[in-house]
């Protein structure tokens, strides 16, 4: 049996600019696959992110990617967010470790040597509280995430199941003070 379910998010890059996650998630044989793609307020996408339920305490990022001209501006930061709201308490959220670039950026002569990307990508999961570990030569990460009352009241920072046609840019000052608050 499959059973879809489409969510939304808003939330501000570090910059002041608004961005927006569309949220998919869709059940199969009661095992959720969550795929997340962030836009920013022209509709270029930003990111994207793909985490799937292995087993019932267990969810595995499969795919966490900020294109590199939007990189450093919280966009990956706020879709771990995401993810860690939408999946249940008390869980395990693993991955691979695995720095790479996307075609999209290679195909544009965006080439970052492998040992930047690698500190990169390490940095970026332990400032989000990941640890690491290594295994049969290859490097995991993990958290597990704990109890929370209410998904969704998690992070203050972003607006879930906000209908994003009202936030164009008339009601940019509207949303700043609507996230500013919280």
């Amino acid at each position: 049996m499959k059973n879809d379910m489409v969510k939304k998010a808003i939330f501000l890059t570090k910059d002041g600019s608004i961005c927006g996650a569309y949220i998919n998630i869709d059940t199969y044989n009661n095992r959720e696959n969550i795929n997340i793609y962030t836009y920013n307020s022209e509709g270029i996408e930003t990111g994207r992110a793909r985490v799937n339920q292995i087993h019932n305490n267990e969810y595995y990022i499969f795919d966490i990617y900020c294109y590199s001209v939007f990189r450093g501006n919280g966009i990956g930061t706020m879709m771990l967010k995401i993810i860690e709201a939408i999946i249940p308490s008390n869980v395990y959220l693993r991955g691979v470790f695995s720095p790479y670039q996307d075609r999209a950026d290679t195909s544009k002569g965006r080439i970052i040597e492998y040992d930047k990307l690698f500190s990169s990508v390490r940095d970026f999961y332990s400032k989000n509280g990941y640890i690491f570990y290594k295994t049969k030569g290859i490097i995991k990460l993990e958290k597990y995430i704990t109890f929370k009352e209410n998904n969704f009241r998690l992070y203050d920072d972003i607006l879930f199941d906000t209908n994003l046609c009202d936030y164009n840019i008339n009601n940019y000052d509207k949303l700043i003070k609507r996230l500013s608050k919280r």
